[in-house]
């Protein structure tokens, strides 16, 4: 599919079911390393906005699929709706596992915060 420059378009999250595609006939995730922390990332991350406006329950499934299959890297921004009440309880049993970012249009240490 191609979009013109500046489209938006919406993704539908796959069936995530008992029956979806089982893990181990996928190969590895590939990981880089972040910086001189020591800490691998997926090279492919999980967009928080994917999760915004969808029950809780579709939001943990989404999450587990991505771990699963190898994703540790997770992104959210206040301006993603709901994504952000929906992302972190779906993280809540892996949070010793991902690494989170969020990004934020504050421009201050200050406000940042």
């Amino acid at each position: 599919m191609k979009l013109a420059a500046g489209a938006v378009t919406t993704y539908t999250l796959p069936h995530l079911s008992a029956e979806a595609e089982d893990v181990k006939d996928f190969p590895p995730l590939k990981q880089r390393e972040l910086g001189k922390t020591g800490r691998k990332l997926s090279i492919i991350g999980f967009g928080g906005i994917v999760v915004s406006g969808i029950p809780q329950d579709e939001a943990n499934a989404a999450v587990k699929h991505a771990i699963e299959r190898g994703v540790n890297y997770f992104d959210v921004a206040p301006t993603y709706g709901n994504a952000e009440d929906r992302l972190g309880p779906a993280l809540e049993p892996y949070r010793d596992q991902v690494f989170l970012a969020c990004k934020t249009q504050k421009r201050t240490r200050e406000e940042a915060a």
